[in-house]
């Protein structure tokens, strides 16, 4: 996944299953870059739509966008370059310009699982809960089998303060990916958030093998309260003075209603009617 920007001090953890693009907004030579270099050997619609794609999963967005728009300036009709350069400007975190394209896909071609994923995505992070909590159980509907969407749909539960809903999703995602630890961690969380720290120090016991791992373990006690394991726990991987600045946003956080710690720490940042409030 590309990883979520550090807003509260310490590991964003939940939604490395979701696999979110970098909040960081990118330059707008990056955004322009996109047209250029002119393209002039002969392509296919499908050869440039491939193209696109195998350099989107490369990184390599400015070429990407190329590719995309020629095949949107070949065939303004085919919903494929529209998604393509959806999905890359979502990649690159220019969410709102994401949006726009990857809307324009949907009209063409609203039965698109990878096109309504990212459009639930984008929801979810923007704080547009029922529209994700729709797209997720759309998708589900469609194909029962993918772990992200139970994810996606856990985590949209929990940043709704449905946390039992949250617990029951994120399950049925485990059952279908039970080697994901992201999964399991972002179940360790709800548990935390609904109050339940031992089912959630449970979950982490026989995962403390990376350093993630026992950030997010320290998390889990400094919510339940616990500052001296919270402490110990984070400086097995940090210094002091990082450690400091955890052991305060922990304090902060067990202050905050379930759903806002939930948005803090897997979106890193407030949502809803609190979060203007919150944010000052």
């Amino acid at each position: 996944m590309a990883s979520l920007t550090r807003k509260t001090g310490f590991l964003l953890p939940g939604l490395a299953a979701l696999a979110l693009a970098a909040c960081g907004a990118p330059s707008t030579s990056a955004l322009n870059s996109g047209n250029a270099p002119e393209l002039k050997t002969e392509f296919t619609q499908d050869s440039l739509i491939d193209i696109g794609n195998q350099l989107r999963e490369d990184g390599d967005y400015a070429q990407a966008l190329a590719f995309y728009r020629r095949a949107q300036g070949s065939d303004p009709t085919d919903y494929r370059s529209y998604k393509g350069i959806g999905l890359t400007l979502d990649a690159m975190g220019a969410s709102a310009e994401a949006l726009k394209s990857l809307s324009r896909a949907a009209i063409i071609n609203p039965r698109d699982a990878e096109l309504q994923e990212a459009l639930a995505r984008i929801a979810l992070v923007d704080g547009q809960l029922d529209k994700a909590q729709a797209g997720y159980q759309w998708l589900i509907a469609q194909d029962p089998t993918k772990s992200s969407y139970y994810n996606g749909l856990a985590i949209t539960c929990d940043l709704s303060g449905d946390h039992a809903g949250a617990q029951a999703n994120y399950s049925m995602a485990i059952g279908l990916a039970p080697a994901n630890r992201a999964l399991r961690n972002n179940l360790a969380l709800s548990f935390a958030f609904s109050g339940n720290f031992a089912a959630a120090e449970d979950m982490l016991s026989d995962m403390q093998d990376t350093p993630r791992a026992r950030q997010n373990l320290a998390l889990i006690y400094g919510l339940a309260g616990e500052r001296a394991k919270a402490e110990q726990t984070a400086l097995l991987d940090l210094p002091m003075a990082a450690v400091e600045k955890n052991l305060a946003m922990y304090d902060t956080l067990r202050r905050l209603p379930s759903r806002q710690q939930a948005a803090m720490v897997l979106l890193g940042h407030p949502i809803g009617k609190e979060a203007a409030a919150l944010s000052d």
